[in-house]
């Protein structure tokens, strides 16, 4: 017998077996959550808060340098200061709401628990009242997320592929465009047509994907061109007041 034979026939130990460990962020994310997710009122105290905010520093940054234009003390034009500082805001204002990291858990993993710069804050799927798709433009391409809200008031948004599956299951079988979903024993479910067909409810047709891909593209573009408007001509509104 060879050596070669005698290798194979020999016992060999046990494979280990790697353990897979949780990701620290969703661990982080869950302790300040806790069992029961984060109170709803906190969660719209915070969003009220960052709205709040963005705004209060949008208003200054547009203001102050009118101001300062207009006594002499800079050279730069005020409205453009004003566009800038107002395409900046429009960015803004979506990631006050984008979820970074993102954990189901509590009772049939009904709750979802989001990371944002507003600090955490979680959705309860069974109380889903609205459900929206929203297409912005990143660097890498197109950035595909659902904007979900509850009952309460609490809304996010997600891309998380968990997620997204279980907001299919529980909306259920799509409906003619232009009526509600439900989603027993849950409050009727307003569902758009675009969420319906990111969610795989629904089958868009060519004409559909062509109107969406201009629909998106002017939109993404528009909310851009609409806050750099508004800061310019809030900058140039006090310059010549």
């Amino acid at each position: 017998m060879t050596s070669k034979a005698q290798r194979r026939k020999r016992p060999q130990p046990p494979r280990r077996v790697r353990q897979v460990e949780p990701d620290r962020r969703v661990v982080k994310l869950l302790a300040k959550a806790g069992p029961d997710g984060v109170p709803a009122a906190v969660s719209r105290r915070r969003i009220r808060t960052g709205q709040m905010l963005l705004t209060l520093a949008t208003a200054t940054g547009v203001v102050l340098p009118a101001l300062l234009n207009r006594a002499g003390w800079i050279g730069y034009p005020a409205p453009v200061v004003g566009a800038g500082v107002g395409g900046l805001a429009s960015i803004f204002l979506k990631g006050l709401h984008d979820a970074s990291t993102v954990v189901r858990h509590g009772p049939g993993s009904r709750l979802v628990t989001g990371r944002t710069v507003l600090g955490p804050r979680t959705v309860d799927l069974a109380e889903l009242t609205r459900i929206r798709r929203l297409r912005t433009r990143t660097r890498s391409g197109w950035s595909d997320q659902l904007w979900i809200t509850d009952r309460s008031g609490v809304f996010l948004l997600t891309e998380d592929r968990d997620v997204l599956t279980s907001v299919a299951a529980l909306v259920g079988r799509p409906q003619p465009a232009g009526q509600a979903d439900e989603c027993p024993p849950g409050p009727p479910v307003q569902c758009s047509r675009a969420a319906a067909v990111r969610l795989g409810l629904e089958t868009p047709t060519r004409r559909y994907r062509a109107a969406r891909a201009v629909i998106d593209s002017t939109t993404d573009f528009g909310v851009l061109v609409a806050g750099a408007g508004l800061g310019a001509l809030a900058g140039w509104g006090v310059l010549v007041a």
